[in-house]
């Protein structure tokens, strides 16, 4: 794909998102897409398959930034300072991308490949979770577990849903800054791992 293919592609993707984002996933034809992209529908099939491709798409996209700029933010080594910063980070882009967070929430339940993806992330956020504390074990900054993979899976769990609640899901006319939520999570892991 040269230049200007590369270009129209992108564009498909901004208005895809922002058609998204506005009506839900099931309320959007690839029409619509087109339209919002001032493309013709031809055009739009030329770069994807139909309204799910252009979707998957956009949650690789989105993933990607996730897990690139989230690599290497927690160490268990560096206590709550380190837990509070992987929260902090966690948290921010969570909210800044809540209209998105929750299209890719209702997509779940309408793409199976989609809701394939979803559980692999789950998995790559549950495992590192479960990595560090591991090792926060083996260096002694933890007190014993008795399952380590369940309470990374709990942690994360607990992350995401508060995040949904707060942020898609049942937003009230101002909800609580990300640092606010940041905070109220590192509380509560903290207590959980009995963090000094």
């Amino acid at each position: 794909m040269g230049p200007r293919g590369a270009a129209t592609r992108a564009k498909l993707m901004v208005a895809a998102r922002e058609v998204f984002e506005e009506r839900g996933y099931g309320q959007v034809s690839v029409a619509q897409i087109s339209e919002r992209a001032s493309v013709s529908q031809g055009t739009y099939y030329q770069y994807f398959r139909d309204r799910s491709h252009v979707m998957s798409a956009l949650v690789d996209e989105y993933v990607g930034a996730l897990l690139e700029t989230a690599d290497g933010v927690w160490h268990l080594e560096d206590g709550r300072t380190g837990l509070e910063l992987l929260l902090r980070f966690y948290v921010g882009h969570y909210a800044e991308n809540a209209a998105f967070a929750g299209v890719w929430e209702e997509v779940t339940q309408l793409e199976p490949a989609l809701a394939d993806a979803r559980r692999r992330l789950t998995n790559v956020i549950e495992t590192t979770v479960e990595q560090q504390l591991r090792r926060g074990l083996e260096s002694g900054a933890l007190e014993p577990l008795d399952d380590i993979a369940g309470t990374a899976r709990m942690l994360t769990a607990m992350a995401d849903r508060y995040c949904y609640l707060t942020y898609v899901f049942d937003r009230r006319a101002k909800p609580p800054s990300a640092d606010a939520t940041a905070r109220l999570l590192l509380e509560a892991w903290a207590r959980l791992l009995k963090l000094p």
